[in-house]
């Protein structure tokens, strides 16, 4: 458990998603949503739908089914030493608590120094902060992992490949996802700050708490309009009467996300894009920098983290 004192220690947050992943060759969401496709009179890497309707409309409405037939397409694994390297990088930061909406399990292969994990490997790492954690929802569920001398908490938010029955992908499932974190947040109802008030120590027993309270680093994920348990948090983020940290948001600047960036930032949450816009043509093959932003968004992170902890 990470404890919290009465002079309150904001806990340090990464929030992962896929985009690293992708800078290393990783798998696309419009590939994903290929492999679970059963029509292909689409093209998923255009369609404007919202990402949880197309996983309906290319299953045929039969995500689980898909999903368990689909299974090794999904698992992702460590491309190159180079990707091994920067999310080792990461892992050794010192953070809280990982939080990732990433089904696979990069984040822990790296910590193991291997390039795949199979189920049984994946399943000793698993971790509860509940007598009775749900089964399909993984608020209270996270795998334990060491990383050099560092011990990490990886909590994959939207579930994990190995479960593929804990895997939020669709609105019926992000809607049960939403009920559930709604629960959960009305059952802590003014605990955070009770407990600061009192001097008590709070437990971070959900990787909502986390979310809460900590200062977070959105890293490689989007924040696509569509995930609505996300933004359903953002706002009780911001509403919190305890102490609480800030939410940090790298992304390529893009004229076509403004709106989005807009959004944002009335939410308090600071938009970063560290130089970098998705209009540059930075490199050999036209693409924008995305290793070079990614690598400057962990160093900008190492550095408020400090600043963090000289007070």
């Amino acid at each position: 458990m990470v404890n919290i004192c009465n002079n309150f220690t904001i806990p340090q947050i990464l929030f992962l998603g896929n985009g690293l992943n992708l800078a290393y060759s990783g798998i696309s969401w419009a590939d994903l949503i290929g492999k679970i496709a059963k029509r292909n009179d689409f093209d998923w890497s255009r369609s404007e739908m919202p990402m949880p309707l197309q996983a309906i409309l290319a299953s045929d409405n039969q995500i689980r089914t898909s999903l368990k037939s689909a299974k090794e397409d999904f698992r992702g694994k460590i491309r190159n030493d180079r990707q091994m390297e920067v999310l080792r990088d990461l892992l050794t930061m010192g953070f809280d608590d990982i939080l990732t909406t990433n089904y696979s399990y990069e984040l822990e292969e790296a910590a193991l120094g291997k390039y795949e994990l199979t189920d049984q490997q994946v399943a000793k790492l698993m971790r509860y902060t509940s007598k009775n954690p749900e089964r399909n929802y993984l608020l209270h569920t996270y795998n334990q992992v060491k990383c050099g001398n560092t011990e990490n908490r990886i909590w994959h938010v939207h579930g994990e490949i190995r479960k593929t029955d804990s895997m939020i992908l669709g609105h019926y499932w992000y809607g049960k996802l939403l009920y559930k974190i709604i629960e959960e947040s009305e059952k802590n109802k003014d605990r955070y700050a009770r407990n600061q008030k009192e001097g008590k120590l709070i437990e971070l027993n959900s990787w909502m708490d986390s979310f809460i309270l900590g200062d977070v680093y959105v890293l490689g994920f989007g924040f696509g309009l569509s995930e609505v348990d996300l933004w359903w948090l953002l706002n009780r983020k911001q509403r919190e009467r305890a102490e609480h940290g800030r939410v940090y948001f790298y992304e390529l600047r893009s004229e076509k996300q403004r709106e989005k960036t807009e959004l944002l930032k009335l939410m308090d949450v600071e938009v970063l894009d560290m130089g970098f816009s998705d209009t540059e043509k930075t490199t050999p093959d036209g693409k924008p920098g995305y290793k070079a932003f990614y690598q400057a968004a962990i160093t900008d992170t190492r550095k408020k983290m400090a600043n963090r902890a000289s007070g």
